[in-house]
């Protein structure tokens, strides 16, 4: 078992399972469980020793928070904003925030930062939208429509915003 599935999109649409090999190697989820949980809290841990106060979520659909399937886009979206409702909720006025987001989560990030005023953006390792991520991991070409029914396009919100980014991406 994996701690993420491939993406928020294997339910929407039947993926092959040489796509779906491809997807788990390229983002570790091939990986045991234990290897993936240690590698996502190393995350977390660097944030909290920042002096960060760090909100972490395990989304709907993935990982262990529920039996359910992925959501479709809207569902996923609709868990971002009322994610970003309930941060406001705990956060003491005036405070900065931060959103953060890490591969699949920079699809929450967006959504987060995008409904309500945020002090700053970053995404780490993030999808750009599901063509580019498709190409970028399947290596043989999928078409968007091939994959999901939904845009999932971050690259069209973030032109749409203002507000400090720090993209991080390596090898």
């Amino acid at each position: 078992r994996v701690l993420f599935r491939s993406g928020p999109f294997t339910t929407e649409k039947a993926v092959p399972p040489e796509v779906l090999a491809n997807l788990n190697a390229h983002y570790g989820l091939d990986q045991p469980l234990w290897k993936q949980y240690v590698n996502y809290l190393n995350r977390v841990a660097l944030a909290w020793q920042t002096g960060a106060s760090v909100y972490a979520i395990d989304y709907r659909g993935f990982g262990k928070s529920s039996s359910t399937q992925e959501p479709p886009e809207a569902t996923f979206m609709a868990d971002a904003a009322a994610l970003r409702s309930k941060l406001d909720a705990l956060v003491p006025s005036g405070t900065r925030v931060f959103v953060m987001g890490y591969s699949a989560g920079a699809l929450a990030a967006v959504e987060i930062a995008r409904v309500a005023p945020s002090s700053g953006l970053i995404l780490e390792n993030p999808w750009p939208n599901v063509q580019l991520f498709a190409d970028d991991s399947t290596f043989i070409g999928v078409p968007q429509s091939f994959v999901t029914t939904g845009a999932w396009d971050n690259v069209s919100k973030l032109a749409a915003m203002d507000v400090p980014l720090l993209h991080l991406h390596g090898a």
